[in-house]
Protein backbone atom coordinates (compact mmCIF):
# COMPACT_ATOMS: atom_id res chain seq x y z
CA UNK A 1 0.00 0.00 0.00
CA UNK A 2 1.47 3.41 -1.33
CA UNK A 3 0.78 6.53 1.09
CA UNK A 4 0.23 9.80 -0.47
CA UNK A 5 1.51 12.69 1.58
CA UNK A 6 0.63 16.52 2.03
CA UNK A 7 3.92 17.06 0.44
CA UNK A 8 3.24 15.21 -2.85
CA UNK A 9 -0.28 17.02 -3.28
CA UNK A 10 1.66 20.42 -2.93
CA UNK A 11 3.93 19.60 -5.28
CA UNK A 12 1.83 18.28 -7.69
CA UNK A 13 -0.48 21.12 -7.15
CA UNK A 14 2.59 23.88 -7.41
CA UNK A 15 3.14 22.02 -11.20
CA UNK A 16 -0.22 21.95 -12.20
CA UNK A 17 -3.71 23.49 -10.31
CA UNK A 18 -6.24 21.10 -10.33
CA UNK A 19 -10.17 20.96 -8.78
CA UNK A 20 -10.62 16.85 -8.70
CA UNK A 21 -8.19 14.49 -7.51
CA UNK A 22 -8.80 10.62 -8.39
CA UNK A 23 -6.87 8.08 -5.89
CA UNK A 24 -4.83 5.61 -7.39
CA UNK A 25 -5.29 2.12 -6.99
CA UNK A 26 -3.87 0.68 -3.99
CA UNK A 27 -3.46 3.81 -2.81
CA UNK A 28 -4.04 6.09 0.66
CA UNK A 29 -3.94 9.39 1.36
CA UNK A 30 -2.21 10.50 5.03
CA UNK A 31 -4.54 12.53 7.31
CA UNK A 32 -2.48 15.58 6.57
CA UNK A 33 -3.28 15.06 2.88
CA UNK A 34 -6.79 14.72 2.82
CA UNK A 35 -7.09 17.44 5.00
CA UNK A 36 -5.11 19.28 2.24
CA UNK A 37 -7.26 18.44 -0.34
CA UNK A 38 -10.47 19.56 1.60
CA UNK A 39 -8.74 23.42 2.57
CA UNK A 40 -8.05 23.68 -1.12
CA UNK A 41 -11.24 22.48 -2.27
CA UNK A 42 -10.43 19.85 -4.00
CA UNK A 43 -13.09 16.75 -4.84
CA UNK A 44 -12.09 13.48 -4.11
CA UNK A 45 -12.38 10.51 -6.12
CA UNK A 46 -11.63 6.93 -4.88
CA UNK A 47 -13.11 3.25 -5.37
CA UNK A 48 -15.21 3.94 -2.63
CA UNK A 49 -16.59 7.22 -2.88
CA UNK A 50 -17.50 5.68 -6.60
CA UNK A 51 -18.97 2.84 -5.21
CA UNK A 52 -21.54 5.24 -2.90
CA UNK A 53 -22.14 7.35 -5.30
CA UNK A 54 -23.62 4.86 -7.61
CA UNK A 55 -25.34 2.67 -4.79
CA UNK A 56 -26.84 6.49 -3.54
CA UNK A 57 -27.86 6.92 -7.45
CA UNK A 58 -29.80 3.65 -7.79
CA UNK A 59 -31.85 3.66 -4.74
CA UNK A 60 -32.56 7.55 -5.07
CA UNK A 61 -33.66 6.37 -8.45
CA UNK A 62 -35.25 3.54 -7.74
CA UNK A 63 -37.25 5.93 -4.33
CA UNK A 64 -38.38 7.78 -7.70
CA UNK A 65 -39.93 5.01 -9.14
CA UNK A 66 -41.64 3.59 -6.09
CA UNK A 67 -43.45 7.02 -5.55
CA UNK A 68 -44.52 7.64 -8.51
CA UNK A 69 -46.18 4.20 -8.63
CA UNK A 70 -47.62 4.86 -5.65
CA UNK A 71 -49.50 7.73 -6.49
CA UNK A 72 -49.00 8.36 -10.24
CA UNK A 73 -51.84 5.21 -11.27
CA UNK A 74 -54.09 6.63 -8.53
CA UNK A 75 -57.28 4.71 -7.20
CA UNK A 76 -59.54 4.50 -9.71
CA UNK A 77 -62.47 5.28 -7.07
CA UNK A 78 -60.47 8.47 -6.02
CA UNK A 79 -60.17 9.86 -9.59
CA UNK A 80 -63.99 8.79 -10.00
CA UNK A 81 -64.72 10.48 -6.95
CA UNK A 82 -62.64 13.78 -7.98
CA UNK A 83 -64.52 13.66 -11.20
CA UNK A 84 -68.02 13.55 -9.91
CA UNK A 85 -67.47 15.90 -7.26
CA UNK A 86 -65.91 18.69 -10.16
CA UNK A 87 -69.11 17.59 -12.12
CA UNK A 88 -71.59 18.47 -9.46
CA UNK A 89 -69.87 21.17 -8.36
CA UNK A 90 -70.33 22.50 -12.60
CA UNK A 91 -74.02 21.36 -12.08
CA UNK A 92 -74.48 23.82 -8.88
CA UNK A 93 -72.83 26.62 -10.93
CA UNK A 94 -75.08 26.60 -14.07
CA UNK A 95 -78.70 26.11 -11.19
CA UNK A 96 -77.17 28.92 -9.75
CA UNK A 97 -76.41 31.13 -12.60
CA UNK A 98 -78.49 34.27 -12.00
CA UNK A 99 -77.71 34.88 -9.10
CA UNK A 100 -75.33 37.06 -7.55
CA UNK A 101 -71.63 37.05 -9.43
CA UNK A 102 -69.55 36.45 -6.43
CA UNK A 103 -71.40 33.46 -5.42
CA UNK A 104 -70.95 31.87 -9.27
CA UNK A 105 -67.24 32.72 -9.25
CA UNK A 106 -66.54 31.73 -5.65
CA UNK A 107 -68.39 27.69 -7.14
CA UNK A 108 -65.97 28.61 -10.03
CA UNK A 109 -63.20 28.39 -7.74
CA UNK A 110 -64.07 24.89 -5.68
CA UNK A 111 -64.72 23.17 -9.24
CA UNK A 112 -60.39 24.45 -10.07
CA UNK A 113 -60.03 23.63 -6.50
CA UNK A 114 -60.82 19.81 -6.77
CA UNK A 115 -58.96 19.32 -9.50
CA UNK A 116 -55.79 20.74 -7.96
CA UNK A 117 -56.63 17.72 -5.18
CA UNK A 118 -55.57 15.31 -7.74
CA UNK A 119 -53.03 16.98 -9.58
CA UNK A 120 -51.23 17.64 -6.04
CA UNK A 121 -51.49 13.96 -5.22
CA UNK A 122 -49.37 13.38 -8.80
CA UNK A 123 -47.43 16.15 -8.84
CA UNK A 124 -46.95 17.45 -5.12
CA UNK A 125 -47.79 21.05 -7.04
CA UNK A 126 -51.08 22.93 -5.71
CA UNK A 127 -52.46 26.28 -6.87
CA UNK A 128 -55.19 27.51 -3.94
CA UNK A 129 -58.23 29.04 -6.00
CA UNK A 130 -60.44 28.84 -2.81
CA UNK A 131 -59.33 32.05 -0.57
CA UNK A 132 -60.99 32.92 2.85
CA UNK A 133 -63.77 35.81 2.50
CA UNK A 134 -65.04 37.41 6.03
CA UNK A 135 -67.66 35.09 7.68
CA UNK A 136 -69.13 35.78 11.04
CA UNK A 137 -68.95 31.94 11.69
CA UNK A 138 -65.51 31.23 10.24
CA UNK A 139 -62.48 33.24 11.57
CA UNK A 140 -59.51 32.83 9.17
CA UNK A 141 -57.34 30.75 11.24
CA UNK A 142 -60.29 28.18 11.42
CA UNK A 143 -60.32 28.33 7.39
CA UNK A 144 -58.67 25.37 6.59
CA UNK A 145 -60.19 23.39 9.74
CA UNK A 146 -62.83 20.80 10.09
CA UNK A 147 -66.20 23.23 11.24
CA UNK A 148 -69.66 21.60 11.59
CA UNK A 149 -72.39 22.99 9.04
CA UNK A 150 -73.50 26.15 11.12
CA UNK A 151 -77.27 25.55 11.25
CA UNK A 152 -78.88 22.51 10.22
CA UNK A 153 -80.70 22.33 6.93
CA UNK A 154 -84.41 21.03 7.13
CA UNK A 155 -88.01 20.75 6.09
CA UNK A 156 -88.50 24.73 6.77
CA UNK A 157 -85.99 25.66 4.16
CA UNK A 158 -88.12 23.80 1.61
CA UNK A 159 -90.47 26.98 1.85
CA UNK A 160 -87.74 29.35 1.81
CA UNK A 161 -87.84 31.84 -1.29
CA UNK A 162 -84.56 30.23 -2.29
CA UNK A 163 -85.41 26.96 -1.36
CA UNK A 164 -83.72 25.18 -4.61
CA UNK A 165 -80.51 27.05 -4.27
CA UNK A 166 -79.84 25.97 -0.64
CA UNK A 167 -80.90 22.81 -1.09
CA UNK A 168 -78.61 22.19 -4.16
CA UNK A 169 -75.36 24.18 -1.86
CA UNK A 170 -75.94 21.99 0.83
CA UNK A 171 -76.44 18.72 -1.45
CA UNK A 172 -73.18 19.65 -2.51
CA UNK A 173 -71.48 20.33 0.72
CA UNK A 174 -72.53 17.21 1.84
CA UNK A 175 -71.08 15.66 -1.20
CA UNK A 176 -67.49 16.68 0.14
CA UNK A 177 -68.02 16.33 3.35
CA UNK A 178 -68.41 12.65 2.74
CA UNK A 179 -65.33 12.68 0.53
CA UNK A 180 -63.43 14.03 3.28
CA UNK A 181 -64.45 11.64 5.40
CA UNK A 182 -63.27 8.41 3.35
CA UNK A 183 -60.08 10.17 2.20
CA UNK A 184 -58.29 8.13 5.02
CA UNK A 185 -59.30 4.89 3.55
CA UNK A 186 -57.09 6.04 0.66
CA UNK A 187 -54.03 5.45 3.10
CA UNK A 188 -51.67 8.73 1.75
CA UNK A 189 -49.01 9.71 3.76
CA UNK A 190 -49.53 11.85 6.90
CA UNK A 191 -48.06 15.24 4.93
CA UNK A 192 -50.13 14.62 2.11
CA UNK A 193 -53.79 13.43 3.44
CA UNK A 194 -53.13 16.71 5.82
CA UNK A 195 -53.02 18.64 2.70
CA UNK A 196 -55.90 17.55 1.18
CA UNK A 197 -57.81 17.20 4.03
CA UNK A 198 -57.28 21.39 4.56
CA UNK A 199 -57.94 21.96 0.81
CA UNK A 200 -61.64 20.11 1.34
CA UNK A 201 -62.38 22.23 4.71
CA UNK A 202 -61.50 25.34 2.64
CA UNK A 203 -64.09 23.96 0.13
CA UNK A 204 -66.43 22.89 2.75
CA UNK A 205 -66.45 26.30 4.31
CA UNK A 206 -66.64 28.68 1.47
CA UNK A 207 -69.82 26.46 0.61
CA UNK A 208 -71.12 26.67 4.47
CA UNK A 209 -70.70 30.90 3.80
CA UNK A 210 -72.45 30.33 0.90
CA UNK A 211 -75.54 28.45 1.91
CA UNK A 212 -75.93 31.19 4.73
CA UNK A 213 -75.71 34.25 2.17
CA UNK A 214 -78.51 32.37 0.22
CA UNK A 215 -80.43 32.39 3.18
CA UNK A 216 -80.03 35.73 3.60
CA UNK A 217 -78.79 35.52 7.16
CA UNK A 218 -78.18 39.32 8.19
CA UNK A 219 -77.01 38.17 11.44
CA UNK A 220 -74.64 34.60 12.00
CA UNK A 221 -77.14 31.33 12.67
CA UNK A 222 -73.97 28.88 14.16
CA UNK A 223 -75.78 26.90 15.93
Amino acid sequence: MFFITEADLREQLKNKSFSDFKLPPETKLTPGARQFLLDNRVNLYDDIYSSKKNTTNKTSKDDKQVDRSKYGNMNKKFIGNIRLLHLETLLSGSLLIEKDISIIQDISKISHQILEIKKYVQSSEMVEFVEYKKCSGISEEAFSSYIDDCFEINELHMQAENSNDILHLHRLRVLYRNFYDEIDDYEFENDILKTIKESLNRIINTLSRLICAVCGSKKCQKL
